[in-house]
């Protein structure tokens, strides 16, 4: 028995279920691409950080200094930080300087690092850390 069933989607599609027995069916969802989601969340553009190196005492801590960013799309949302948090961070050494989720680096022995800041879409900044006595 072939039968083809049309079922309406809310992603504004056709989902055609082409049934050929009752134990086996193959379906193909057809997405009209003329529909913008609203839902479609926008990416950062480009940001930038105020300082392009850091220097700490052992111990102590700063914030990494983000100072702007833009969207691709202004008219659009972010994504939330349900998702993904909007700034990511890693330290190249954390043995030196360790920075946290939110941002926060600090000093832990003397040496130089380099901390990266990375949007949710993978753009990345890098900020030199060095840390005296």
């Amino acid at each position: 028995m072939n039968q083809e069933t049309a079922i309406e989607s809310p992603l504004k599609g056709v989902l055609y279920n082409n049934e050929k027995n009752s134990d086996e069916s193959m379906g193909t969802l057809q997405i009209d691409s003329s529909v913008t989601s609203p839902l479609t969340p926008t990416n950062v553009k480009s940001f930038t950080l105020s300082k392009s190196s850091v220097y700490l005492n052992k111990g102590k801590g700063t914030k990494v200094p983000v100072k702007t960013y833009k969207l691709e799309n202004t008219k659009k949302k972010e994504l939330s930080d349900r998702h993904a948090a909007k700034f990511r961070y890693r330290s190249t050494n954390s043995k030196i300087a360790k920075v946290d989720k939110d941002g926060m680096i600090t000093a832990v022995k003397e040496g130089k690092c380099t901390v990266f800041v990375y949007t949710r879409n993978g753009l990345s900044r890098k900020i030199v850390v060095t840390v005296t006595k």
